[in-house]
């Protein structure tokens, strides 16, 4: 798919490296110009990861004329409590439940939609590539592999890791941001779509809540938020407002800011 990134390049003062993308081709079709630059705006300071990275798998994929070479991005789109990288019928946006947030696949959230209030909603936030990466969700222990040991993704590269590419031993971040589990935990989740099942929108954890039914966990799942700053990290709202949130902060709480439409009142956060 197209990366979501490219579509705000406009905003990032990127006028020309928006030009030269081709919002009719996939990612790995992109000129390889625009793939390895480095945005500014989409870095943080305190992210202690590299502002490129090489990955050397994209070279084996069929028709690309990417490159192997990929500038950084620090932030993350948000998904919600529900962490299935999943899609709906016909490869649609996934049903929305009380569960979801304002990205997914192919998701078509509007400001009516955002029944929680966009001032209560998180649309991106932090993503730093510098903490370890581990393998699946609640992962406590870094993976071994190696390459992309550390917690980075590509702003090119917004989607998650494959089967394919997963049993190659290589593991990695993805663009999309959970709260499923907690922030800035000392290991990060890696990101998997399991692209035999891909219509499963039960979450990685697969309770059960009363507006929607997960009778079992999904195949898929998300990355942690995480900075690299002291006691918490920088999310954006979609009212347009920027704030620190505290890593400690209740986790039904934080899991209800990640949602539009779970019907949680938010007190003081």
């Amino acid at each position: 798919k197209f990366p979501a990134d490219v579509a705000i390049l406009a905003f990032a003062e990127q006028n020309n490296l928006r030009e030269i993308c081709n919002d009719q081709a996939p990612w790995f079709q992109q000129d390889p110009l625009a793939a390895q630059t480095v945005i500014p705006m989409f870095r943080c300071p305190s992210d202690s990861s590299p502002d490129r990275i090489t990955a050397s798998f994209v070279a084996g994929v069929p028709g690309q004329t990417v490159g192997t070479e990929f500038g950084t991005s620090s932030y993350i789109w948000s998904i919600g409590y529900n962490d299935s990288l999943s899609f709906g019928p016909n490869f649609g946006p996934r049903p929305v439940d009380r569960n979801s947030g304002v990205f997914a696949f192919e998701s078509e959230t509007t400001f009516g939609s955002m029944r929680d209030g966009a001032s209560n909603t998180f649309a991106i936030g932090e993503g730093a590539g510098g903490t370890p990466l581990g393998e699946g969700p609640g992962a406590t222990v870094p993976f071994a592999g190696p390459t992309f040991t550390e917690s980075v993704h590509a702003w090119l590269i917004q989607g998650s890791n494959l089967p394919s590419i997963y049993g190659a031993g290589i593991r990695y971040a993805g663009g999309w941001g959970s709260t499923a589990q907690p922030m800035n935990k000392q290991v990060t989740d890696d990101s998997f779509f399991d692209e035999s099942d891909p219509f499963n929108n039960n979450p990685s954890w697969g309770a059960s809540d009363t507006t929607g039914t997960y009778t079992a966990s999904g195949p898929h799942w998300a990355s942690n938020f995480r900075s690299e700053h002291a006691g918490g990290g920088n999310f954006w709202f979609c009212d347009g407002s920027t704030q620190f949130i505290q890593e400690n902060i209740d986790m039904t709480t934080y899991r209800q800011l990640s949602c539009i439409k779970d019907g949680g009142v938010i007190a003081d956060y």
